[in-house]
């Protein structure tokens, strides 16, 4: 897949003062793409990026909208890359309304209170009869 302009990393670029410890460690455009009637998910690539950290914040914006819906993202890990659960009984962003004719916002996070395992990614879901063009984005941190 052509993504790797797409996969945007940024550090944290200010400086520390003394005694600080720095806690961003990405921010990553992880998913850009449109999503029809099926749970989608982020790239396997991605994987092990997204689970070297126990802390996420995700933002999606849904824009393009065929009618009114929903959209839930849902951390999932794994310790084989094969295996995956729901890191959380409630997804991050939980049925987040959207809306045609406008450029939709949800915001999600996972705390980090439960360890993550070796590898992470997103599961994408839109009301049945929702199409629209999503993107996510990520910011990994650890305590710091």
């Amino acid at each position: 897949m052509e993504r790797a302009t797409v996969l945007q990393r940024r550090l944290c670029e200010r400086p520390l003062h003394k005694g600080e410890v720095l806690a961003r460690k990405a921010h990553l455009l992880v998913f850009d793409d449109f999503v029809t009637n099926t749970t989608v998910y982020t790239r396997p690539e991605l994987n092990e990026q997204l689970g070297m950290y126990d802390k996420i914040a995700i933002q999606a914006i849904v824009d393009q909208v065929t009618t009114a819906g929903t959209i839930t993202v849902r951390v999932q890990h794994s310790a084989d890359g094969i295996n995956w659960t729901d890191k959380n009984a409630t997804a991050e962003i939980n049925g987040a309304s959207i809306s045609a004719n406008a450029t939709n916002k949800a915001f999600g996070s996972d705390a980090g209170a439960t360890p993550t395992l070796g590898q992470v990614r997103l599961s994408i879901a839109l009301t049945t009869t929702v199409q629209a063009h999503v993107k996510l984005w990520v910011t990994l941190r650890d305590e710091g």
